[in-house]
């Protein structure tokens, strides 16, 4: 996840920072403060952010200065795992599923797995899973219809709703529902909100696809791709209102830097109408 991050922001220190706030807020603040790097960010950031990144490269220097005594503290048997390539976003229920373990034991391989389901930008996704089970994952997953990798439903807050009655509504415990929608405070549910209910039991529940809710706030699946004679690979794409450097980096899976890097950009600000150059593999 730390990686994916550095993808996005091409800098550590805002992927660190990212790690820690969200990969949103630190964007967000970028924009605000026309930004480039975590210090010209730090006063805008909360105070757990402002200190984790400080404290995670003291950390850093710490270990390489103390190579020796770092080795001694962390002598514990070597953890092994076996990699396997998720080509598609996948609940992580359906996962756990084809590596023929429990959830909570598919957490413990993936720690960095905060929602429900691999994420919606990233095509290629590895997970971790016990030694052995390699073979018998790839050939469950190739045998599950693509339509059942993901499945969830939107639900749109109500005044006076709180967690544990939409949990109760859906069949789903408060801790998935939590975890499903980057570990929501339950305080900060306000009406009109809109949260993601993973795989609820219920027959007439319909597959709920994460493009479609993002379409709904964003309207990024609206926008326009500019097609003309150019050269295979390169995509013309024409801004819309709503659109971020953020949002349609994460939509091609590349990075902001890229973005302003091809587009010629100072800065993170775009306009509606403007077209940006995209360069694809």
């Amino acid at each position: 996840y730390l990686k994916d991050l550095f993808d996005i922001f091409g800098r550590w220190d805002l992927a660190i920072a990212a790690y820690n706030a969200g990969e949103g807020k630190v964007y967000s603040k970028l924009v605000k403060t026309n930004g480039e790097k975590f210090w010209d960010i730090r006063r805008q950031l909360k105070r757990e952010t402002r200190n984790y990144v400080p404290s995670f490269l003291a950390l850093i220097m710490f270990i390489n200065d103390n190579k020796d005594l770092v080795d001694s503290v962390l002598d514990v048997p070597e953890f092994t795992y076996d990699s396997v390539l998720v080509p598609s976003q996948a609940n992580i229920k359906q996962l756990a599923s084809w590596a023929g373990i429990s959830e909570s034991e598919f957490r413990f391989y993936n720690p960095s797995f905060h929602r429900f389901a691999t994420p919606p930008y990233l095509r290629n996704y590895y997970v971790r899973i016990p030694v052995g089970k390699a073979e018998e994952f790839i050939a469950r997953m190739n045998s599950t219809p693509k339509e059942e990798w993901f499945k969830a439903e939107a639900h749109v807050v109500r005044r006076g709703e709180t967690l544990s009655q939409i949990a109760r509504k859906y069949g789903v415990s408060v801790t998935a529902l939590i975890q499903s929608n980057n570990n929501i405070n339950p305080r900060r549910l306000r009406p009109g909100m809109v949260l993601v209910i993973p795989y609820g039991p219920s027959a007439s529940v319909k597959s709920f696809s994460y493009s479609t809710r993002v379409k709904k706030r964003s309207s990024i699946d609206d926008a326009k791709v500019v097609s003309t004679n150019d050269p295979k690979g390169i995509i013309k794409y024409r801004v819309r209102r709503g659109d971020t450097l953020y949002s349609i980096s994460k939509r091609y899976g590349i990075s902001i830097n890229q973005l302003k890097e091809w587009n010629n950009l100072n800065s993170n600000n775009i306009r509606s109408g403007q077209t940006l150059i995209i360069y694809t593999n």
